[in-house]
This record gives structure tokens, C-alpha cells and sequence, in this order.
């Protein structure tokens, strides 16, 4: 490296002697003068060597020096050396426009369209297909309370409520026909019953009075055999034996029609009370049938989920509704509940959290009428078409003021910064391999590449001056320090005037 640095030297002083002896108007060079020229040659190339041993300048070396200060050390004045700028170009200056880096005061924030929704939105749906026969069908605009019918949907090919409430009153009535029947012949069997037993008891008497009258005719038949009565006695006994008879012989038959007759009379209860239970499961049936039509129609009414506003209404009375097409009948809408949305911009997702602040302006509202909420929810995966992320938030309206389906812009402030470094973002370059920023500041009129570190490559600080936009620099960068207005070409190490300076 020595002999290197000798041989430049002696090669720049030989220079400046030939430009030298040139001046003096030596238009030819003698053999005398090519053999001085050498002895000086060789000389200049001695004190080169020796000036490189001993690691001082020599008289040939035309470049500025740093002069040591009175009583400092050989390294202190190398260090002073090191921090001045290495001037490329002095004869060239570049005109540029300055900046003072100080610390500031700024905000990161976010503008984007803003939408209003209702934040609770019912779409209600007929399970029932049929018929709208509501006197009364919701319209659009109705206000409606929980519960209340916005339409009655019949189907007429299995609803008929009229047909089962009639086949029910009819049941009932044969229910009570046989109720009676079946009574009556109740009473029937015990008053055949009573019968039998007038006549079981009538054939007991008839049988005693056979018993009786046949042990008078033979007292009375032996007397006359012995001849101690005449035959009239028998004769009279045995007449009285034969009514007795008789009497037994009808009894018997009185015996035989009553069991007949309580026998009938229990072959018409059992009758009465299968008429009865004919009756009694017709009614059930019409009764089912009915519950099962109640239900129907109770499935018809199509009712209002909360309370709120009917916002579309897409039936009328008389329309067919087709339930397995899967339409929404109405769209109900809670005014008391309005949402916001944004889409924020991918960059931003990493400061998105829940409870951030955002300030909203809606169109053809007053401009002071500016709404402060924060946020509530946001969607956990990005829009893979628009590459944003949804943020939702709920908006007060206590003038009622505010309808779902109206827009505005919505401002997001993310994160504040207080005496932080921020510089025009003019200033910042970036490598070509895109990663590495710079700048360029001013040391003693040269400009000097800097290395920076910015806070975030993709977020413009909106702290703006004269339509200006600044950036966070993290490091490389100090108060006080100069920075130029970058330029596409380098000028690192060029001499630069200020032509203007930004305040």
C-alpha cells in the first residue's frame, strides 16, 4: 500500500513539473533536457520512497489536510479526519432542498367509506305453503311489535278448520245419542233384571204351591181310596193340583222371557256403548284434525320476531306462497340497533383490536354532527378479492336521524406518537433490493448517504404540512440533523446548495 501511494505521488508531481517547464515556452526537449528530466524523475520517485518509509506527506501531495490541533494526539486527529465528509465532486455542486429533522408530535389513522346497517335484521319466512288471506298484510315502513301477525298463510287443500269445528259438533252430538242409548239400555238390563227376579220369584211360589196341592191330592186320594171321603174331594184337589201346575208351567215361561229379555237388553247396551265409542273416536278424530289444522294455520301466521320496522314486505293479500322456493316474506329491522361497517386495508390488520376508536361522517348530515364510536367486532379472515379485513361498530342515533343504508367516511386512529423523528417522505429512498432505506444529510455543505430505519414501510403518517406527507424514522436519524430532498441520482459525497429549506 506504501508503494503504491509513493508511486501516485511521484506520478501527480511529475505531472505538475511538466506543466511547469511548459509555461516557460519550451516548445522541444534537447538531449540534455530528456537527461534532466530523468535525474528529476528518479529523484521525486527517491523522496516518494522515503517520504512512504517515514509515513509523511510529501510537498507533491496536493490534497487538503487536517491540521492537529495544538497538544492532540496522532489518533485524535485521524478521528476528526474520519468524520469529515469525502468530497467526490466539489466543482459541480448539487442545488437541493433541506429539512431540519425535529421531534414531533403525530398520529397513524385510517380513512375509508363507512356503510350503516341495521344490527339486527330478521328475514321471515313462511313454513306453510298457501294462500295470504290477512285482512291486514304488513307493508313497508309499518312499525310492528313482537309477535305480531304480518301475514296468514292457508293451504285450502288441507286447512279447513270450518270442516273439522262441524265434524267435531257432529261427533259431540252422536257422543250424546249414544251416551243416552247406552244409558237406556243400562236401565233396560235392570229393569229386565228386575223382571227375571219378579218371575224367579213367582216360579218359587208356583213350585210350592204344586208341592202343596200334590200332598193335598194324595192325603185326599188315599182318604177317598179308604172311603172316608167322597170322589168331589179328589176331584177338587186334583183341580186345584193342576192350576197349580198351570201356574207353575207360566211361571216357568215368565222365567224364560225375562232372561230372554234381560239377555236382549244387554245385547243393546253392548250396542249403545260401541255406538258410544264410535262416537266418542270420531270426535277424537275431528278434534285431531282440527289441532292439526290449528297448527296449520298457527304455521300460516307469519309473526314479527322483535319489535321494530318492516323494511321489505314482498307478499300481499291473495298471493301464492311457495314455501319450498325458501323467499323471505318480509324483512324486519330493529331502528334502535344501527351498525357500521369498514373495510380496512390489509396493512392496517396488525393494529386492529376491539375497542379502537372511530370517528364517522355521514353524508347530508351536519358536518359537526361528527359520531364517535369504537369498534365491536371484526371478521377473523381477510377478503381474499379486496384483500381487507371488516370491522363493524354500533351507531347511536338518539335523534333518529340515522337510516341503515346510508354511507359515509369513517376515520380509524390506530396508534399516537409523541416526540418521536419524522421526516417528508421525499426524503426516504430505498435500495434497489427494496429493503434498505436512506437518506441523505447535509455534513459541511457535502451530502452523506445515512442508513434509516422507518416505522412501518407501508403506513404514510397522515401529519401532513404543505401537502406533505411525513414517516416515522426509528433510527439512523437525530434532532438537529440536515436532510436533502432525495433525487433520483446519487449524490453522495457531492458538494450541495440550499436553495430552499423547509420549515
Amino acid at each position: 500500500m506504501a508503494k503504491a501511494n509513493a508511486n501516485a505521488r511521484a506520478t501527480r508531481l511529475a505531472r505538475r513539473l511538466e506543466r511547469i517547464e511548459g509555461s516557460k515556452g519550451c516548445a522541444t526537449c534537447s538531449p540534455h533536457s530528456a537527461i534532466r528530466w530523468c535525474a528529476v524523475a528518479a529523484t521525486i520517485v527517491g523522496v516518494g520512497w522515503i517520504g512512504a518509509l517515514r509515513g509523511e506527506p510529501t510537498r507533491g501531495d496536493d490534497r487538503p489536510r487536517e491540521a492537529a490541533k495544538p497538544g492532540g494526539s496522532p489518533a485524535g486527529n485521524k478521528a476528526i479526519a474520519a468524520s469529515k465528509p469525502k468530497i467526490i465532486d466539489d466543482n459541480n455542486p448539487v442545488h437541493v432542498t433541506d429539512f431540519e429533522v425535529k421531534p414531533v408530535d403525530f398520529y397513524v389513522e385510517m380513512s375509508q367509506p363507512v356503510s350503516i346497517r341495521s344490527g339486527r335484521v330478521a328475514r321471515v319466512y313462511s313454513r306453510l305453503s298457501g294462500f295470504v288471506v290477512s285482512e291486514k298484510t304488513a307493508e313497508a315502513g309499518d312499525r310492528v311489535k313482537k309477535g305480531q301477525v304480518l301475514a296468514q298463510i292457508v293451504d285450502y287443500s288441507s286447512d279447513r278448520p270450518a270442516d273439522a269445528r262441524i265434524q267435531i259438533e257432529k261427533a259431540r252430538l252422536k257422543i250424546q245419542n249414544a251416551e243416552i242409548m247406552f244409558k237406556q239400555s243400562k236401565a233396560a238390563i235392570e229393569s229386565k233384571k228386575q223382571e227375571l227376579a219378579a218371575a224367579q220369584a213367582e216360579l218359587a211360589g208356583a213350585e210350592s204351591r204344586v208341592k202343596f196341592r200334590k200332598l193335598q191330592f194324595d192325603r185326599i186320594n188315599s182318604l177317598w181310596k179308604s172311603g172316608s171321603v167322597d170322589r168331589r174331594y179328589v176331584d177338587e184337589e186334583d183341580a186345584h193340583l193342576n192350576e197349580a201346575k198351570a201356574s207353575l208351567d207360566t211361571a216357568q215361561a215368565k222365567i224364560s222371557g225375562a232372561e230372554a229379555a234381560v239377555q236382549i237388553a244387554k245385547i243393546e247396551s253392548e250396542k249403545a256403548e260401541a255406538n258410544l265409542d264410535e262416537a266418542k273416536l270420531d270426535r277424537d278424530i275431528a278434534e285431531r284434525y282440527l289441532n292439526r289444522t290449528s297448527e296449520r294455520i298457527s304455521a300460516g301466521e307469519i309473526r314479527a320476531p322483535f319489535e321494530g320496522i318492516v323494511e321489505k314486505a314482498n307478499v300481499r293479500e291473495g298471493d301464492r306462497v311457495d314455501a319450498e322456493k325458501g323467499e323471505p316474506l318480509f324483512v324486519v329491522v330493529d331502528p334502535t340497533r344501527l351498525t357500521g361497517a369498514i373495510q380496512v386495508p390489509i396493512r392496517f390488520v396488525k393494529y386492529l383490536k376491539t375497542g379502537i376508536e372511530v370517528s364517522v361522517q355521514l353524508e347530508n348530515l351536519a358536518s359537526n354532527n361528527m359520531i364517535r364510536t369504537k369498534i365491536s367486532k371484526m371478521d377473523y379472515s381477510v377478503d381474499p378479492a379486496t384483500h381487507t379485513l371488516k370491522v363493524e361498530f354500533e351507531i347511536p342515533d338518539a335523534s333518529g336521524t340515522i337510516r341503515p343504508g346510508m354511507y359515509g367516511q369513517g376515520v380509524i386512529r390506530f396508534r399516537e406518537a409523541k416526540g418521536a423523528i419524522a421526516v417528508p417522505t421525499q426524503c426516504i429512498r430505498l435500495e434497489e433490493s427494496g429493503t434498505t432505506a436512506y437518506c441523505y444529510r447535509e455534513v459541511d455543505g457535502v451530502a452523506v448517504k445515512t442508513r434509516v430505519e422507518v416505522g412501518d414501510r407501508d403506513l404514510v403518517l397522515q401529519k401532513s404540512f404543505k401537502g406533505m406527507e411525513f414517516q416515522e424514522i426509528v433510527s439512523g436519524l437525530k434532532p438537529g440533523d440536515r436532510i436533502v430532498e432525495a433525487r433520483n441520482d446519487d449524490i453522495d459525497g457531492k458538494k450541495i446548495i440550499v436553495n430552499q429549506t423547509i420549515p
